[in-house]
């Protein structure tokens, strides 16, 4: 009787074709959407020159993405993911290029702004949730926590260098971040085109289940889990803050008379922080619990908090803020590593859209806050209101992560 012929070590990441184009793909894609998030602010000041509107415009495309999220999570799960993401894709490309064309015709109503916003705010939200299940299918269980660590690295890369070339591009040409945007997403639907790997399990049709019974079922697989209840629970005031952190830097920035070339570059140190900290992600989660590093980040960012109100309006005020995004990545790559090993293929894109829900639902108020916070008093003031908000989710912290880290249990 011969033995079983001993089965071969996964291929390495770096050699993983099929990642490596899904991971290029959203380099590029991000970048642009980096753009976006400097740009449209700016862009929406320049024809209003009220701050207030510009934190409107903001949190009405996050309400959207919020609205779209458990939907968009259910139908993420029901359709074919590559088809998905493929369509998202060009649905971006041709938003964007429509915007970056009327605004090089000098014809740029509020309202075009407001609807690229919201459209590419739901695209965003079918997209997310499919590219972050695929990488379950296109990485073995063992590499998930490498893979997950190298997409935190790829987003705050982006961060990094897609705000400062935002902020040169929008000082070359008021269009020229929506065409590059443009750009950016056509290159991630070439390359998700190529992938050759089927991009989730086979499966059964729903069986005449209803969306909203997909979206209850999701719901509940995330509130009957301990663990995951708790992330909930803890998501919506911390990522309240930091949006609406970044946002009052952004906007003190200008008012402060600082270049669109000079915030960009300011706010890339956001990108490098989290890029250090990708790169300490595996070695902070193979030495501290998850609970441990929510509180961490909690603590550190309320601190900096104040710490950038002192600084209001100076480009320095960013550099506080960014070092209380250190812990950020390994948060986010034990979370998702846990996701994609232990929910079943066929759940994962519902489950993630809730845990994104609490991430991003309060979150889309924290621009029109802000806004409103910083025309009433300063920015100074807005952001030790974000500072409260973050002592509110150090607190929740606390009580709700003692208990321990189960496995998901569907």
């Amino acid at each position: 009787m011969t033995s079983p012929a001993p089965s071969s070590p996964p291929v390495p990441l770096r050699r993983n074709r099929d990642f490596r184009r899904l991971w290029c793909g959203q380099v590029a894609s991000e970048l642009g959407a980096n753009n976006l998030q400097l740009a449209v602010p700016l862009l929406v000041l320049s024809i209003t020159g009220s701050a207030s509107w510009a934190g409107a415009i903001t949190t009405i495309g996050a309400g959207v993405a919020a609205l779209s999220r458990l939907p968009g999570g259910a139908l993420a799960d029901r359709w074919n993911r590559r088809r998905l993401m493929l369509a998202s894709d060009a649905g971006r490309l041709v938003a964007c290029l429509i915007l970056g064309i009327c605004v090089l015709l000098s014809h740029v109503p509020v309202l075009l702004v407001t609807v690229v916003v919201c459209s590419t705010a739901i695209l965003d939200v079918l997209f997310a949730p499919a590219e972050t299940a695929a990488v379950s299918r296109l990485v073995p269980p063992g590499q998930l926590a490498e893979a997950f660590a190298g997409n935190q690295a790829r987003t705050f890369a982006a961060s990094l260098g897609g705000r400062p070339l935002g902020g040169v591009l929008y000082g070359l040409g008021r269009a020229v971040p929506f065409l590059a945007a443009a750009a950016g997403y056509l290159v991630s639907l070439t390359l998700i085109a190529a992938i050759r790997e089927p991009l989730q399990d086979e499966r059964p049709r729903s069986g005449g289940q209803s969306l909203a019974a997909d979206i209850r079922d999701g719901v509940r697989l995330v509130f009957t889990n301990p663990f995951l209840r708790a992330v909930v629970l803890i998501a919506a005031p911390l990522n309240f803050a930091l949006s609406g952190a970044i946002f009052i830097t952004t906007i003190a920035l200008r008012q402060s008379g600082n270049s669109p070339a000079v915030i960009g570059l300011a706010l890339s140190a956001f990108g490098g922080a989290g890029l250090l900290g990708a790169g300490a992600a595996a070695w902070l989660n193979h030495r501290l619990p998850l609970r441990h590093l929510i509180a961490g980040i909690c603590a550190g960012q309320s601190v900096a908090a104040v710490a950038a109100a002192a600084l209001s309006g100076r480009p320095t005020m960013v550099l506080p803020l960014a070092a209380g995004l250190f812990l950020g990545p390994a948060v986010n790559t034990a979370l998702y590593a846990r996701l994609g090993a232990t929910v079943p293929d066929h759940a994962q894109a519902r489950v993630i859209s809730v845990v994104m829900l609490a991430a991003t639902g309060a979150a889309a108020l924290s621009p029109l806050v802000g806004g409103l916070l910083i025309t009433a008093g300063s920015a100074a003031i807005a952001l030790l209101g974000c500072a409260a908000m973050l002592g509110v989710a150090l607190v929740i912290a606390v009580r709700a992560t003692g208990a321990q880290d189960p496995q998901y249990r569907s």
